[in-house]
């Protein structure tokens, strides 16, 4: 019979069939196939008989307690030894571990661990998952399925065993705290293959219970599962499940997705203002400052992020590549009509409004835009686009980057365009020109605010918006090239040339070959240019005639 159906078989199928013992007719009782076993011929035994030793809790039951330890080592033995055995033995005892006692006797599981000690050298896969089950330890198995990329349920398929029971189901629904506690960084790509693999229903219940156990800022780390989550959850996708999800778990996930956003804004900014870019860009130190400010301000409205966009100038995109660092997903903004004000944009997007980025020179602010305007929305979808084009597009305000300009921009988001920070937040980072941390906290309420600068802080704010607002009213109403006035005794000491009009941002030529920038007109009138890191002082403002 048996050479029969190996002729029938395939190939693969024949394999099963090889060593295959016929039972004996009529069958042999348990007593005869123990005693084949001390005489050392287990491999007269058939896989049928093995069965019958398998059911045979009355008979271990009767044996003395030498008796049931001999023949406890030798079944075990076999188990060791034989796949086919093995196999019908952790299949049984799995289910006798589910709760279905009569899969095998009792005294076999007796002191399990030890016992399967023997085999796992052989199998150490399925004497792990065996191990778990007998200790009813769910985490055990969601650790296991999470190495493996795959459900309790397939992974217990997959390695031969029934994948029917109770506790694979609580094994799922420890998969998120298993990875959080287990290594969030290093099995993130591997519960994102999980997921992908379970039914609407099952996925819907992940999310929510990897939302509720994990953080956002931990979630932000893993841009792979973040972009999962963004194209199946998100509420302004199509298809999206965001509608399956309960209301408490739809806050946190915006939360998640903003804390994405940010991190992808932050760590530009980072990279733009590292020493290889910065010194390539030609970024000043007042420029990475006021670069990192800005990610420090932002940082406290970074749950509020709908989505983020970078537009790059040619020049930034081609100098980032050319040192082979990570280049951010893009668009190409172009046409300036001068390097002074080439710029790289940022677009955050918030409930109701744009928010622009103007990040360095002499186009650095903040323009709000209303979404409801197709023409600033449509640049979201944008490949490229010519700053002219952008000048077009009607905002409703805009706000300097000024010294002490985080105070006033945030009043002017919360009170005109309800931007409020994140909820909760009592404490908010901030950096200030004069303090020498790179930021500290300052007490916010959501009523009125960042606390009041001080009075001399609010007289350098004036002095400095009214010098850029003169500035910006030179650059255009001048039409003529501007005329030089004597020089004073001060500059021919320093061999410099000034124009009789200035404003802060203004580049200019100094002792003929230095280029500088004037940065700062103090509350008396001196102009200053900074030339390498020194600062130079210029005569009274008086000697100069306002263009």
């Amino acid at each position: 019979m048996i050479n029969a159906a190996r002729y029938q078989a395939s190939n693969v199928d024949s394999e099963l069939f090889d060593g295959l013992t016929l039972p004996e007719v009529p069958p042999r009782s348990i007593d005869a196939i123990l005693s084949l076993l001390e005489l050392g011929k287990a491999d007269l035994i058939s896989l049928l008989e093995w069965i019958t030793v398998f059911e045979s809790e009355e008979y271990f039951n009767s044996l003395s307690h030498d008796e049931q330890a001999m023949c406890k080592r030798l079944v075990w033995q076999e188990i060791a030894k034989q796949a086919k055995v093995r196999q019908i033995a952790l299949w049984r005892m799995s289910l006798f571990f589910d709760g279905q006692k009569n899969m095998i006797p009792t005294a076999l599981i007796v002191n399990f661990r030890e016992s399967i000690k023997a085999i796992k050298n052989v199998d150490k896969d399925r004497c792990l998952l065996l191990i778990a089950l007998a200790e009813n330890k769910a985490n055990a198995i969601a650790f296991y399925a999470l190495q493996a990329s795959t459900p309790p349920k397939p992974m217990f398929f997959r390695r031969g065993l029934p994948n029917t029971i109770q506790l694979l189901n609580s094994a799922l629904s420890k998969l998120e705290v298993v990875l959080v506690t287990k290594g969030f960084e290093q099995y993130a790509g591997h519960y994102l293959k999980i997921i992908q693999s379970l039914d609407d229903i099952e996925r819907d219940n992940a999310v929510t219970r990897l939302v509720t156990v994990s953080t956002k800022e931990l979630l932000a780390e893993s841009t792979q599962l973040v972009q999962y989550l963004k194209n199946c959850y998100s509420p302004t996708v199509i298809n999206s499940r965001w509608n399956h999800l309960s209301l408490v778990t739809q806050n946190i996930l915006r939360n998640v997705f903003g804390a994405a956003w940010f991190a992808d804004f932050k760590k530009f900014i980072f990279q733009l203002t590292s020493p290889k870019l910065a010194d390539a860009l030609d970024l000043t130190d007042r420029d990475i400052t006021q670069l990192k400010s800005r990610v420090t301000f932002w940082s406290n409205y970074q749950s509020r992020f709908h989505s983020f966009k970078v537009f790059l100038p040619l020049k930034t995109s081609h100098t980032i590549k050319s040192f082979g660092l990570h280049l951010p997903e893009h668009s190409i903004v172009e046409g300036f009509n001068h390097s002074r004000f080439e710029t790289e944009l940022c677009l955050l997007e918030f409930d109701e409004h744009i928010v622009v980025e103007y990040l360095r020179g002499g186009s650095s602010a903040v323009k709000i835009y209303s979404k409801s305007d197709t023409k600033i929305r449509s640049l979201l979808a944008t490949d490229k686009i010519r700053i002219d084009d952008l000048s077009q597009i009607e905002f409703i305000k805009e706000h300097d980057h000024l010294i002490y300009w985080q105070n006033s921009c945030e009043e002017m988001l919360r009170t005109e365009f309800q931007i409020l920070p994140d909820e909760n937040l009592r404490r908010f980072l901030i950096k200030d020109a004069d303090r020498q941390e790179d930021q500290f906290y300052k007490t916010y309420s959501r009523n009125y605010g960042l606390p009041q600068l001080s009075y001399d802080k609010r007289l350098q704010r004036q002095d400095a918006l009214l010098i850029h607002k003169q500035g910006r009213a030179a650059k255009y109403t001048n039409k003529v090239k501007p005329k030089f006035r004597e020089k004073t005794e001060i500059e021919n000491n320093a061999k410099g040339t000034v124009p009789e009009s200035f404003f802060i941002g203004q580049k200019l030529l100094w002792g003929g070959q230095h280029e500088v920038e004037v940065v700062r007109v103090d509350t008396n009138a001196i102009l200053v240019l900074m030339a390498n890191g020194r600062k130079l002082l210029t005569s009274k403002c008086h000697d100069y005639k306002e263009l």
